[in-house]
C-alpha cells in the first residue's frame, strides 16, 4: 500500500495508519475496524514484536476474524 499515502490528523486521504511501537493497540483497532465493517483492516508487525499482540490475536481467533 505504499501508493496510497498516510492516514493522519490533518490529511484524511491516506489508508495507512502508523501506530508506532504499540502492537497490542494496533491489533486491538484492526479488530474493532472489522467488526465495525465496511473496511478491511489488517496490521503487520516484525515476529520478534508478535509477542506484544498476543491477546488481540487470540481475540481475533475467538471472534472468527
Amino acid at each position: 500500500m505504499k501508493k496510497r499515502g498516510d492516514f493522519t490528523a490533518t490529511d484524511r486521504s491516506g489508508s495507512n495508519i502508523h501506530f508506532g511501537i504499540r502492537e497490542h493497540a494496533m491489533a486491538a483497532i484492526a479488530n474493532g475496524m472489522q467488526l465495525h465493517g465496511g473496511l478491511r483492516a489488517y496490521c503487520a508487525t516484525f515476529f520478534i514484536f508478535s509477542d506484544y499482540m498476543k491477546h488481540a490475536m487470540r481475540l481475533s481467533s475467538l471472534m472468527h476474524l
